[in-house]
């Protein structure tokens, strides 16, 4: 399983301005303040409210707090932690399995791995180990057995290590992979070689490096595979389609005056680095997000120091980037972003700490170029037959009363059947039994346009209205009423080189009812 952050302060307007290709803009949006050292965030929907709440650490005083968001735009703070010395990442995910986000966090000052139990309205502190140097870590699923282990970034004898999930909360012995950087910076779990399992794209301060391991399956990893050296002092990377080819590039950042660079999978390994931006304010971390609604994946970057703590590289096709454009009002270092729908409204947001400020923001994004209705989930989907990855879309309405939403399947094989799934809530689980994709709604499934089969056409697609008197569960089926927040995807069959006759998801929608 793979994985996976709102408020008045008229003083800082709108801060991001427009590249010279397409408009682009955001309004920053204060969340709160006096968190002493706001570094890391993470976000999620904890309370299962349908609002997305943000996670962060103030790591001067050793604590975690939660903001929730209420449905006017407020904002309600709740300690998680208390403690737990120099957060330097957070990630929401289900560790437990129970059908809602925890929280797992890295704290490099105790030497300490911690995941906290979503109680509902508490959460309870379970340690992983207390003997490592953790810089980051994240829950993904590395051995296929259905449960979210936890991957780490850290000081040690290599530098990469897991700590597999054994259910019932409990985690085993590190276990660390062989060859990798004795001093890792970042991982991340993504598909490299498109065989269906999470490899890892490791970045480290030691040899300045960018390298790959493979998933070898049963949690065996190959040795490292380097992708490049000499690039200054690594400090985040990040995988997705930035060309649109299918499968998964690597961007990576440098901090001491280092660049932005990505690196085009060719198949066979990667390219040679191609520089985004050639130096910068000392570069924190790099996510990328499809932040213009052009379908292509933009950058946003984190930085420690002027022009700006956050920065937005628009991608404009072809392998090239627009220059960066900074926020003013956020001014001071910050050590990570989120790119996430904070106010639902179907484009990406960005979270963003201040570590000097001691406070937390997210930028609304102003863009009006997304089409459709409902805002995507785990967007893009795998690459399936076609060449694509198949998408979901809705268009009509989001007001209950009008009971008019029609959903659209696009870039499946053409004359191809599948149908459609619908959930209450958004759950990743990767990988699939006889599947190639990723179910990105759940726990608790239900499938419908009341169960109907649906036929692709020679364009590959196929469409349903939603049927707002029976939207199906697990178990039956119920009305569709203002104020419900509803998750769908299409499954579809598809076939695998060298696998042969399987299935497939598109990416997901989340549809919210007014």
């Amino acid at each position: 399983m793979y994985r996976t952050l709102p408020y008045v302060l008229a003083a800082l307007a709108p801060v991001i301005s427009a590249s010279s290709v397409q408009a682009q803009s955001f309004t920053l949006r204060f969340i709160d303040g006096n968190l002493n050292g706001a570094q890391a965030v993470a976000a999620a929907d904890f309370n299962g409210d349908g609002l997305l709440d943000v996670a962060v650490s103030a790591s001067f005083d050793g604590r975690i707090f939660l903001f929730r968001q209420f449905p006017n735009g407020g904002w309600g703070r709740i300690q998680v932690a208390f403690g737990t010395l120099c957060v330097s990442s957070l990630d929401a995910a289900d560790v437990d399995g129970d059908g809602d986000p925890d929280l797992l966090a890295s704290c490099n000052g105790s030497n300490r791995l911690v995941w906290y139990v979503n109680d509902g309205n508490t959460f309870s502190a379970q340690q992983i180990t207390s003997n490592l140097f953790v810089r980051s870590s994240k829950a993904v699923d590395l051995d296929a057995d259905g449960r979210l282990d936890v991957l780490v970034a850290a000081e040690g004898s290599n530098g990469v290590a897991w700590f597999k999930n054994l259910g019932g909360g409990t985690f085993g012995p590190v276990q660390w992979i062989v060859g990798s950087s004795s001093a890792a910076s970042h991982v991340e779990a993504v598909d490299i070689d498109a065989d269906g399992d999470p490899d890892l794209a490791v970045v480290g301060f030691s040899g300045s490096s960018v390298s790959w391991h493979e998933n070898l399956g049963g949690g065996i990893f190959s040795a490292p595979q380097e992708v490049a050296t000499g690039l200054g002092t690594m400090t985040g990377v990040a995988a997705g389609d930035l060309d649109a080819d299918g499968d998964a590039d690597l961007v990576a950042c440098a901090t001491n005056g280092g660049p932005i660079v990505w690196f085009e999978n060719l198949g066979t390994g990667f390219g040679a680095a191609q520089t985004v931006v050639s130096t910068g304010p000392e570069w924190t971390s790099v996510e990328v997000a499809d932040l213009d609604g052009d379908r292509r994946l933009d950058i946003a970057a984190s930085g420690e120091s002027a022009p700006g703590s956050i920065s937005f590289l628009r991608n404009l096709g072809g392998g090239s980037f627009a220059a960066p454009v900074a926020a003013s009002g956020i001014n001071n270092p910050a050590y990570s972003t989120a790119a996430v729908d904070v106010d639902g409204d179907g484009d990406l947001d960005l979270v963003q700490p201040a570590f000097q400020q001691d406070r937390i923001y997210w930028l609304e994004n102003q863009t009006t170029s997304y089409g459709g209705i409902g805002a995507k989930v785990c967007w893009p989907a795998e690459v399936c037959s076609s060449g694509f990855p198949g998408e979901i879309s809705a268009s009509g309405s989001l007001e209950a009363s009008m009971a008019s939403t029609m959903l659209t399947a696009t870039s499946l094989p053409p004359s191809t059947f599948g149908f459609i799934l619908a959930s209450r809530g958004a759950q990743e689980m990767y990988p699939v039994m006889n599947s190639v994709g990723r179910l990105c709604i759940g726990p608790e499934v239900g499938r419908g346009v009341g169960g109907a089969i649906l036929a692709s056409d020679a364009a590959g697609s196929f469409s349903i209205a939603v049927d707002f008197a029976a939207m199906p569960t697990s178990t039956t089926s119920v009305p569709v009423m203002q104020g419900d927040v509803w998750y769908v995807q299409a499954w579809f069959r598809d076939a695998d080189p060298g696998v042969g006759v399987t299935s497939n998801f598109t990416d997901a929608l989340r549809l919210q009812y007014r």
